[in-house]
């Protein structure tokens, strides 16, 4: 697990560029942002290069971050740009992160473009999307409801209850 070529990664240098160039797109360091990003994007080629059975070659990967897919300048990149690549980076083995990060954001259709909500949800769901795993059976819900109780844990709709990190500053 800890090592290099894990066999499954717990995070990745490129999660870690897209987190950073987040978080300093947040702060209004677009420059820094646009070099976090480019480096996450750059990283996860290499990632994808080191442990898949096909390569991505120098060419490719440059042609690829020179492409109209990846922002090129400072001024153009969008908190989309970042959430969007941070997502194909880590749809494979980060996806817990990467419904995180869809919930943060009250799964936008503006951050994640093209991304849109089931027009049918399960019937609990009330017309809301799901931010949590409701518990069940085998789990606190049988063996200690009257705890689960406290914060609504027993409730029908409580998988669609946002989480802290999810509410408005």
């Amino acid at each position: 697990i800890y090592k290099n070529n894990a066999d499954y990664p717990i995070i990745t240098y490129a999660e870690l560029q897209f987190i950073k160039a987040e978080a300093a797109f947040k702060k209004g360091d677009k420059t820094m942002a646009l070099a976090a990003y480019r480096n996450g994007i750059s990283a996860h080629i290499d990632f994808v290069s080191s442990t898949a059975t096909v390569s991505i070659s120098p060419t490719a990967k440059a042609n690829y971050l020179a492409s109209g897919a990846v922002a090129q300048t400072a001024a153009s990149l969008t908190l989309s740009h970042i959430m969007l690549q941070k997502y194909i980076a880590l749809v494979g083995h980060g996806a817990i992160e990467t419904w995180v990060d869809l919930m943060r954001y009250h799964y936008d259709p503006t951050v994640y473009t093209g991304f849109t909500l089931p027009t049918t949800l399960f019937t609990d769901n009330g017309g809301k999307p799901a931010y949590r795993v409701r518990p069940r059976y085998n789990s606190e819900y049988v063996w200690n409801l009257v705890s689960l109780s406290k914060f609504g844990g027993e409730k029908q709709d409580y998988h669609t209850y946002e989480q802290w990190f999810s509410k408005p500053e």
